[in-house]
């Protein structure tokens, strides 16, 4: 089989020896991005900035890092740095973190509904709608000369013995009762 080369432009041909599996290109499990939501971190503790000072030139070395420890309100001299964390701060912050809820895409919420809604337009229009339409057309296109002849409505959906009920009526039945077991299940 020939196929148009894209990068080159030049036809290629394609045989069994083509479609070999190079393990080098092959992506890992860790090249896939993973589907879980990102964790929800709370923010640090707000940190007093360092006293600000100028080190003799002939000594340039980086700052320690801070080092935050948590105590009843007290003052850490790690460094000349000071770091003052309470641990009500703490707990604080931790009580306001609140996980994050995954919101429902609609159409998984409210698939129940629209197949509700839809059966009930479907029964609608095949019991009441289109036999009225069969009954007063005629009546209607009389006046312009038109002449209808009446012909009575067939049910289209008890055609083959009613299964488009027997559907609907299944899958209502079985969404409904485990719609309600979800429901019972969130309330515990």
């Amino acid at each position: 089989m020939a196929s148009e080369d894209i990068a080159t432009g030049k036809n290629a041909r394609l045989e069994d020896d083509d479609f070999v599996i190079d393990p080098s290109k092959m992506k890992r499990k860790s090249d896939i991005p993973s589907m879980a939501p990102p964790p929800v971190m709370a923010p640090p503790p707000a940190m007093t900035p360092p006293p600000s000072f100028a080190p003799p030139p002939s000594a340039v070395s980086p700052p320690p890092a801070p080092v935050m420890m948590a105590s009843s309100g007290t003052t850490t001299n790690t460094n000349s740095t000071q770091t003052t964390v309470n641990t009500a701060d703490l707990a604080a912050l931790a009580g306001n973190s609140q996980p994050s809820v995954i919101e429902e895409h609609w159409a998984k919420s409210f698939w129940r509904p629209a197949m509700g809604w839809l059966y009930m337009i479907i029964c609608f229009m095949d019991f009441v709608g289109f036999p009225l339409l069969t009954i007063f057309l005629p009546i209607i296109f009389k006046p312009f000369g038109l002449i209808m002849p009446y012909t009575a409505w067939t049910s289209l959906t008890l055609s083959n013995g009613g299964l488009i009920h027997l559907a609907f009526g299944a899958i209502l039945g079985v969404s409904a009762f485990s719609r309600g077991q979800e429901k019972i299940a969130q309330g515990k």
